[in-house]
């Protein structure tokens, strides 16, 4: 009978577990960033061709995993609702005073996402998502690829820069689901201005 009931014990805990990890978000919206840049108005986009996105294995606004108490994991999605991308472009608009967001479908190619950006036929900032997704169980790690195009009003790539890897995230600062990862959306700022700042000479030439 003590068997049995540990063995019911600890599947009311797993289920408990599973039921606090099922629907989290995280805020991607909300982010805050310093770019060196005051020159003319940009255009900006983020394409996301996360391979899970492009074969929609996934929607748009996921952006990691969190896994119950015995490893079961569960999507987490944008806080917004929105596509990852469309929050990281509004992100990053909103960095660069009058710079315009255009959100870019995941299945364009290179050259169609470019020909959308250059509507105006102002200089623009392409930001590409390869990877991008935080997984949380006992730690919580960040997997990331992510590249930063600087491009003339002719379409043209003045200049680019990349960053890819996986880095632990941060989960010691207190947040409501208790689970660790909640933080990941912290990294977004550190990760973007490494990138404009390689590119942003090139944008004011």
């Amino acid at each position: 009978m003590k068997i049995v009931a540990l063995i019911l014990l600890a599947a009311s805990l797993s289920g408990c577990a599973g039921q606090s990890a099922i629907g989290q978000k995280y805020n991607y919206a909300g982010a805050s960033l310093t770019l060196p840049y005051t020159g003319a108005p940009l255009v900006v986009g983020v394409q996301d061709r996360r391979p899970y996105i492009v074969s929609h294995n996934k929607s748009p606004d996921f952006v990691g995993l969190q896994r119950a108490a015995v490893g079961i994991p569960y999507d987490i999605h944008t806080a917004s609702g929105a596509p990852l991308a469309d929050d990281m472009a509004k992100t990053l608009a909103g960095a660069l005073r009058g710079a315009t967001p255009v959100s870019i479908g995941s299945n364009l190619s290179r050259a169609d996402a470019i020909r959308t950006l250059h509507a105006d036929g102002k200089r623009a900032v392409l930001l590409t998502l390869n990877e991008w997704r935080s997984d949380a169980y006992v730690g919580a790690t960040l997997h990331y690829d992510m590249e930063m195009e600087a491009l003339g009003a002719d379409g043209h790539t003045l200049a680019s820069a990349r960053i890819h890897g996986s880095e632990a995230v941060d989960d010691t600062a207190p947040h409501p689901t208790g689970y660790p990862g909640f933080n990941a959306p912290s990294a977004v700022p550190r990760h973007l201005e490494a990138l404009f700042g390689q590119i942003s000479p090139a944008l004011t030439q």
